[in-house]
């Protein structure tokens, strides 16, 4: 799971950030920031939201591996996102797409 993980989280934050995430055994984030470990609390709304919809992703993936997969229905989830991480966020649902329907739910014009 902390692959599937990480890998989405690279696609969505477009940086090296992914190899400083590790998840725990109750599936708690932590980034290593400077050198020193920090918990997901510490991070900004933003940074907070794509962690968990990045572990939703890969928790979905963990388990729906064979077989029919479920839609996602994701309702506001980018809310706490600036600019560039939207759009980053918008491509990761369209390479999601390829394998799940999707009803993605917002109330914003700018969030489309």
């Amino acid at each position: 799971m902390q692959t599937r993980f990480r890998e989405y989280f690279a696609l969505i934050s477009e940086s090296d950030h992914a190899g400083r995430l590790t998840l725990d055994a109750d599936l708690h984030c932590r980034a290593e920031v400077d050198g020193v470990r920090r918990d997901e609390e510490s991070l900004s709304l933003g940074y907070r939201d794509l962690i968990g919809f990045c572990l939703r992703l890969a928790l979905a993936d963990t388990l729906y591996e064979t077989g029919e997969r479920p839609p996602l229905i994701l309702d506001d989830p980018f809310v706490n996102l600036d600019a560039d991480k939207l759009e980053a966020a918008k491509r990761l649902l369209h390479a999601c797409a390829k394998r799940y329907q999707i009803l993605y739910f917002t109330c914003h014009e700018s969030r489309v």
